[in-house]
């Protein structure tokens, strides 16, 4: 089965309404590839698959994948029954493929030190598909679920969540150069219907190391004479705390030019005070 030029485009405009994710899959046959537009891999690549089968039936461009799945799912023929099952153990391959994700934005690394040498050894993912999540039924929920804070402000120290000398990292950017910041605190306040995130980071990796490989380095070591000092960043999540209760989906915003985190005075009032409690003194670069 090939891939086509207008059919890819009307893939790429279906992946571009819903949050991405980079994935890659290759047709066997042609050597296409299909990366950096995929949010919802099997979607889209049915997508392309269906619009392909009704164009080989002879419908048009515009009506073709319309055409072939009402063909696909509509008409009561048994002959029909051999392209249903390619279909279907089509979208199980690509669902396969695709689920196998080989750039992990979230990583767990053990963590010791030595001669003011701190060695991060990567933990997980240990497998292809085992994604470390953070938001959603990830661990973000999953820590503040241990003791659920009464004030509407609070603040969690990552390091004592995780325990036994574990690091939660960030692959800030999964597309260039290894640019890794340790997550070392985690500040909220609960908002009706959402929850502003501050998030304390520290450098681990400077960006000047280039990616030769898809994977995450298995070692990483720090001098701890450089990058001591703490980065913020500001997100929101879908969520909040409300009665000693997590409600909501606790999932970030999608893909927007305006999904920032919208800081009130009050949310301003929670968060200044940790950050002076973890920067006491000013920093000079």
């Amino acid at each position: 089965m090939q891939f086509t030029g207008p059919a890819l485009q009307i893939a790429r405009r279906q992946s571009n309404r819903c949050s991405c994710q980079s994935q890659t899959f290759v047709s066997g046959s042609t050597g296409s590839s299909l990366r950096g537009f995929v949010c919802s891999p099997v979607a889209s690549l049915v997508f392309v698959w269906q619009v392909e089968v009704g164009r080989a039936m002879g419908y048009p461009e515009g009506k073709a994948r319309q055409s072939a799945w009402q063909f696909l799912n509509k008409v009561d023929d048994p002959r029909v029954s051999g392209l249903r099952k390619l279909q279907r153990q089509w979208v199980s391959a690509v669902r396969t493929h695709c689920d196998r994700s080989p750039q992990a934005m979230y990583l767990i690394y053990s963590r010791t030190s030595h001669n003011g040498v701190t060695t991060y050894t990567l933990k997980r993912p240990s497998h292809p598909k085992d994604n470390v999540k953070f938001f959603g039924n990830g661990l973000l929920k999953q820590w503040i679920s241990r003791k659920i804070p009464e004030a509407s402000c609070w603040c969690l120290d990552v390091r004592q969540e995780l325990g036994a000398d574990l690091s939660f990292v960030i692959d800030l950017k999964p597309r260039g150069p290894l640019e890794f910041f340790e997550l070392l605190n985690v500040c909220g306040y609960s908002s009706p219907g959402y929850t502003p995130l501050l998030l304390r980071l520290r450098r681990i990796l400077n960006g000047e190391t280039p990616r030769t490989s898809l994977d995450p380095p298995k070692i990483i070591q720090k001098n701890d004479a450089k990058d001591q000092h703490n980065v913020y960043s500001f997100l929101r999540a879908k969520g909040h705390i409300a009665s000693g209760a997590l409600i909501g989906s606790w999932s970030p915003p999608g893909p927007s030019a305006t999904n920032s985190a919208l800081l009130w005075p009050d949310h301003l009032q929670c968060f200044l005070p940790h950050i002076h409690t973890f920067d006491a003194q000013p920093y000079h670069p």
